[in-house]
């Protein structure tokens, strides 16, 4: 039951962040795909549940452009970060799975540009020009994947702290 909730609740932030006014990349999406694995009961439900609500928003604001997949691969790469990383173990685990998430979105997503959506040539020197285009997002998305990430990290800390109870050790 509390997998339906946390589900609802990622479709529901995926959903209002895309919605509500923004920098280009500055997102809580990544972060969110991060932690998902750690907040929901398996890393099947957290893809499914990113994903979902990745594809949901894309219908609801009528978004799409060719390219796009390679987005959606990026945002289950992030997935796969979380349990990698496992970011809910400390501080560094979490900013080193923020900065490498946002490190292979962004070469997951460009490629997908450049590859798809015929704005560079089909070449090196295209390629190139992509990643170069592409660094300005790279660089909000970074700031918002470590803000984002830090950002759970402390009140996953703090929910641990208050509502855990500590083992009880008997000899």
């Amino acid at each position: 039951m509390k997998s339906i909730f946390y589900v609802f609740g990622f479709v529901t932030i995926i959903l209002l962040s895309r919605w509500l006014p923004h920098l280009s990349n500055f997102s809580i999406l990544g972060a969110l795909a991060i932690w998902s694995s750690v907040l929901l009961s398996s890393q099947i439900l957290a893809a499914v549940s990113v994903l979902g609500g990745v594809f949901l928003s894309d219908l609801v604001l009528g978004t799409g452009y060719p390219g796009q997949e390679w987005v959606y691969l990026g945002f289950f790469a992030l997935v796969g970060i979380g349990v990698i990383f496992k970011p809910q173990k400390s501080i560094l685990k979490t900013g080193l799975g923020a900065f490498t998430g946002s490190i292979i979105f962004y070469l997951i997503s460009n490629w997908g540009v450049w590859s798809q959506a015929g704005l560079y040539s089909q070449d090196f020197k295209g390629l190139i020009e992509c990643y170069l285009m592409g660094l300005p997002f790279l660089k909000t998305s970074l700031l918002s994947d470590l803000a984002f990430s830090v950002g759970f990290f402390a009140l996953y800390q703090v929910y641990y702290k208050l509502f855990t109870k500590p083992a009880r050790i008997y000899k």
